[in-house]
């Protein structure tokens, strides 16, 4: 559950970061990169989240 938690967060703001990029810097870049960026990197800033929160140590 927190993976796709972690997973939704990063995807909506790097698409969101994405097109607000390609507004102001007027470039065309398509919809279909944009969401599979974000679904590229979602995975894997998920993933990371969610195996590295697992690794503390305790006293």
């Amino acid at each position: 559950m927190r993976f796709l938690k972690y997973f939704i967060t990063v995807f909506i703001t790097h698409s969101l970061v994405l097109n607000a990029f390609e507004y102001f810097s007027k470039q065309e870049i398509s919809w279909f990169g944009n969401l599979f960026q974000g679904l590229f990197f979602g995975l894997i800033m998920a993933f990371t989240f969610t195996r590295y929160s697992k690794t503390r140590t305790e006293d």
